[in-house]
């Protein structure tokens, strides 16, 4: 299973706060020796090239994701490395690294061979049925990222109150989007422990969960707790 880089974190994050996508990519597939979250170490073999890469249709309930429509096959390699090679890498034309996983054991008469739906993409269930399939959209060139919303709002329990985000802070494996400001909400029916990011044409980009439930007549929403976490 694949997972944004950091390089796709920060464009969405960067989305988020008002910045639009590059242009729809050209993709690539290659192998990597090292964990590539943020530079790929690509096998030395005779015989080692990226291979182009395909996407099929995008499916999924929560998380989102899409796999490859191609035959994919690496080598045969003429010497060691291609063996060692223990991750994949998916790069954009100039290099940019978009997705990153695990590989599993595929060596085989010194080759990796992987047939479609074999290399699988996911995209977090965070990012809503709107955001996720856009994003995998302009990654099949398929059409381009929509522009960065204008305005952003919370909703909490129905109600909708307006933002502005800033960042992206680098965390643990992943990128944070904070709140400029504070945020008074409304008197709370119970507890409220669900929220959302909307866009103005009321589409939810983001959903996510309060770490402590919010309750009580006068509710703030602090700037210096909030975090919105891109992985």
């Amino acid at each position: 299973m694949l997972q944004p880089s950091a390089y796709l974190q920060r464009l969405i994050a960067r989305w988020f706060v008002g910045e639009n996508f590059p242009g729809c990519p050209s993709l690539k597939v290659g192998l990597s020796l090292a964990n590539p979250y943020a530079i790929s170490v690509e096998p030395k073999d005779r015989g080692y090239v990226r291979q182009d890469l395909d996407l099929g249709v995008t499916f999924g309930s929560t998380s989102i994701y899409t796999s490859n429509s191609n035959s994919i096959q690496f080598g045969p390699a003429q010497d060691t490395q291609l063996a060692a090679a223990g991750f994949l890498t998916i790069f954009d034309q100039d290099d940019n690294i978009l997705f990153h996983g695990p590989l599993r054991d595929k060596f085989s008469d010194g080759s990796f061979t992987f047939e479609p739906g074999e290399i699988t993409l996911r995209i977090d269930g965070a990012f809503g049925h709107s955001l996720g399939p856009a994003i995998f959209a302009w990654l099949k060139g398929q059409a381009p990222m929509p522009s960065a919303p204008s305005g952003l709002s919370i909703e909490v329990q129905g109600a909708l109150h307006p933002i502005t985000l800033e960042g992206p802070v680098a965390g643990d494996g992943c990128l944070f989007l904070r709140l400029k400001d504070d945020v008074q909400l409304d008197a709370m029916s119970g507890e409220a422990v669900d929220v959302a990011i909307i866009d103005p044409e009321g589409r939810t980009l983001y959903t996510g969960e309060f770490a402590t439930p919010l309750q009580g007549a006068t509710v703030t929403v602090s700037a210096e707790t909030f975090r919105l976490m891109i992985h």
